[in-house]
């Protein structure tokens, strides 16, 4: 990433310390520079205002806690520094349309973590291959159909 370092410092910061209060004023008070300067040069490289950056990165941090921890979503979401439930749900619910208790129950992610990635992959490569087989399979049967129904 090109920028200025206290940036890169930032965004370290920011991974490593998901549980606090993070806020404008005192990322800016980090970094040294004004909150109106860090403001306009972290949307300029990240793309997106601070506010949901660090939304973006907490819902992250919240989805793998769900799929691989047995704490409760109120224990996970404090965890990642979300200070009330209702903003957390609104939060989780705006970025993923999901309910966290729908996440930690899906059956893809559970599959995922109990195959492992690689054997998923493998999944979805013989279902692709299977997609492409089904049509020739089909012309096959209704071919072989009309050889048998002509007779």
């Amino acid at each position: 990433m090109f920028g200025p370092e206290w940036m890169k410092d930032v965004l370290a910061y920011i991974d490593q310390n998901l549980d606090d209060r993070l806020d404008l004023d005192s990322l800016a008070k980090k970094a040294s520079v004004s909150p109106a300067h860090f403001s306009r040069v972290f949307k300029q490289l990240i793309g997106m205002n601070i506010t949901d950056y660090i939304a973006e990165k907490r819902i992250v941090a919240v989805k793998e806690l769900l799929l691989n921890s047995k704490d409760k979503i109120n224990a996970i979401a404090e965890k990642c520094g979300f200070e009330s439930m209702p903003h957390f749900y609104r939060t989780f619910k705006k970025q993923t349309r999901m309910t966290p208790a729908s996440i930690s129950k899906t059956i893809i992610p559970r599959l995922i973590i109990l195959l492992g990635w690689t054997v998923m992959k493998r999944i979805s490569r013989i279902h692709a291959a299977s997609d492409r087989l089904i049509p020739v399979a089909q012309r096959t049967r209704q071919s072989f159909q009309r050889t048998y129904n002509s007779s």
